[in-house]
């Protein structure tokens, strides 16, 4: 790293504390205590769970007035290797030009970025928000940052591009496993429960179902939601296996490119028409386009060239989600991407942006869609884009 360089890493590293020390003056998320209040965002720290980085790793807790539980996984990106390890997403990172794989720290970026309200609504998150229909129900929102799409158990070890010798926790699996345990003793018998996840929190909604169901034997409404986890490639396998290190249960039921359908196909075994499947894309989702240039140029960017390709698997997608089970519900979007982002690209992710409460054309917007398929009046949106 040049001296330049240098002295824009730190101007960005600076920029992000300002941002997140700001964000936790705002009082939106504080430190776990008893009693809770209803409404309040609470950040309990998990004993034994570390981020990528190797930092504390929060839980979200947030208690309503319905005994229904949403279990929200937050996405963050993925690292199948040392390029992309030395690649987390941080403000200083971006300013000398690489590219944002994923997120290693959760306090230090993805906090404030998904729950800061002068980013607009966060959705679903945003339980202030009278459009909301899930604003009485309890939330959990497992934090990820540990870029193994919620698989992992180890460790990989690498060296930065100075030869530093580095860490990245890959534990999202087993982080999740001991948040589970203080969401189950705060919420221990709960009605009716969504397990929604965006981004690589979709790939964890079919992998991490198995252990919320076993965790509640006794739920009978149980809806199972993956929002965007369209993103193809054959490293998934290795990458389960030899840098996340993921148990053999896990890793061992991936047998094709799209992790997220094989682990859908598993849970229908095991869960059959006793749940909601639901899931959800954009038809030229900005970040998983970009992404699909990064894993075979290794230049994340957004190449309209891509769209046609990324449109066929989506269709793939939709064939075989519906091959599962034709009760399985989807949603295709087409809310533009915004600006500086590539004219033509649409949003990546819908249950945790401002668009949330937005009308398709169709006359019904995701929120809506999300709490007709809950409440088992499910049905199919936006198809026709395909």
């Amino acid at each position: 790293m040049t001296k330049e360089q240098r002295q824009l890493f730190l101007q960005g590293e600076e920029r992000e504390r300002e941002l997140a020390e700001r964000f936790e003056k705002t009082g939106k998320i504080i430190p776990f205590e008893e009693p809770i209040r209803e409404g309040q965002w609470y950040r309990r720290i998990v004993p034994g769970a570390v981020c990528g980085d190797g930092s504390e790793y929060p839980v979200l807790l947030n208690s309503g007035k319905e005994n229904s539980l949403v279990i929200f996984l937050e996405g963050g990106g993925m690292s199948f290797d040392v390029e992309m390890a030395r690649c987390p997403n941080s403000l200083g990172n971006t300013n000398i030009g690489k590219p944002p794989c994923y997120a290693a720290n959760f306090r230090r970026y993805i906090e404030y970025t998904c729950f800061d309200n002068e980013y607009g609504s966060r959705g679903i998150v945003e339980k202030e928000d009278e459009r909301n229909p899930f604003r009485d129900w309890c939330f959990a929102v497992a934090t990820y940052g540990t870029a193994d799409i919620y698989a992992g158990d180890g460790e990989f070890a690498y060296q930065d591009e100075e030869g530093h010798k580095r860490i990245l926790c890959h534990r999202g699996y087993s982080n999740f496993i001991k948040s589970l345990e203080i969401i189950k003793e705060l919420y221990p018998s709960p009605d009716r429960i969504l397990l929604v996840g965006g981004s690589a929190g979709a790939f964890g909604t079919p992998l991490l179902a198995p252990e919320v169901l076993k965790a509640y034997p006794d739920c009978r409404e149980v809806t199972v939601y993956a929002d965007s986890a369209t993103c193809p490639d054959q490293r998934y396998k290795d990458a389960l296996r030899n840098v996340w290190k993921a148990p053999e249960h896990i890793a061992g039921t991936v047998r094709t490119s799209q992790p997220a359908e094989d682990w859908f196909e598993r849970l229908y075994q095991q869960g059959g028409d006793r749940l909601n499947y639901l899931y959800s894309i954009s038809i030229k989702d900005w970040i998983f386009i970009s992404y699909l240039e990064y894993l075979e140029t290794r230049n994340m960017v957004y190449r309209p060239e891509r769209e046609a390709e990324f449109k066929e698997c989506v269709r793939q997608t939709v064939k075989r989600l519906k091959a599962i089970t034709e009760k399985f519900r989807i949603m295709i979007t087409d809310f533009p991407a915004g600006e500086g982002i590539c004219p033509g690209a649409t949003i990546h992710t819908t249950c945790q942006d401002p668009r949330f409460y937005e009308t398709l054309s169709c006359g019904v917007s995701p929120a809506q869609w999300l709490w007709d398929a809950v409440n088992k009046k499910g049905y199919d949106i936006g198809l026709e884009l395909l």
